[in-house]
C-alpha cells in the first residue's frame, strides 16, 4: 500500500529528531536520554491525555503528527508543496519525594527550565533550513504557533507540554 507523502515527511522528521537528540546528548548539549524517552510518529497516541484520568506514561515523548498540506505556485515553471506537521514535547512530572499514589507537588523551576531548554532546542534544530533537509528535497519553510508550555496542564496534571508547527516545502513540477 502506498504511503501518503505527508506521512513520509512525518516519519522523516521523526527520524531526524531521534538522530539529532542522540547527537546532542553525545555532544553534551543535552542530558542523557532516559530509557522511556522516545520520538513518536503515529496518527494517535497509545496513552490518554484526558484530564479526568490519571496520566500513566513514563519518560519524555516527542510526538510528530501530520497536519496540513497544500500546493502553491513557486514561479512560472514550478510549483511547491507545503507539508505542515505538529510537534509536541510531553513529560509528566514525578516528584521524587512523594510517596507512591500521593499527590505530586509543583515541579521545581530547574525541572521546567530543562524541559523548556529542550523544547527550544528542538524547534530551533528542526526548523533550521541551513541544516535540515528531509527526503532529499524538503526543507523547513516556517516554524509557527510555538507554545512554550501549557500552565493549566502543568498545574492540574503535572504535565509539561510544549508544541509547535513546522512547514516543510519542496519544489514540484507542474
Amino acid at each position: 500500500m502506498p504511503q501518503a507523502r505527508i506521512t513520509q515527511v512525518r516519519d522523516a522528521l521523526a527520524a531526524f529528531i531521534d538522530a539529532a537528540w542522540d547527537e546532542a546528548v553525545v555532544a553534551e548539549a543535552l542530558p542523557a536520554r532516559a530509557t522511556a524517552d522516545e520520538v513518536i510518529a503515529k496518527y494517535r497516541l497509545d496513552f490518554s491525555l484526558d484530564s479526568s484520568k490519571p496520566l500513566t506514561f513514563e519518560g519524555r515523548k516527542v510526538c510528530v503528527f501530520v497536519g496540513t498540506y497544500q500546493g502553491i505556485p513557486a514561479d512560472r515553471g514550478e510549483g511547491a508543496n507545503d507539508y505542515t506537521l505538529t510537534v509536541w514535547v510531553l513529560e509528566l512530572y514525578r516528584d521524587p519525594a512523594a510517596l507512591p499514589g500521593a499527590p505530586q507537588g509543583a515541579p521545581p523551576d530547574e525541572w521546567l527550565d530543562e524541559r523548556l531548554y529542550f523544547a527550544e532546542w528542538l524547534w530551533k534544530r528542526a526548523g533550521n533550513p541551513r541544516t535540515v533537509e528531509l527526503l532529499g528535497s524538503l526543507w523547513p519553510q516556517e516554524v509557527g504557533e510555538v507554545v512554550a508550555l501549557d500552565p493549566d496542564r502543568l498545574a492540574e496534571q503535572k504535565l509539561f507540554i510544549s508544541q509547535f508547527t513546522i512547514t516543510f516545502r519542496e519544489h514540484a513540477a507542474p
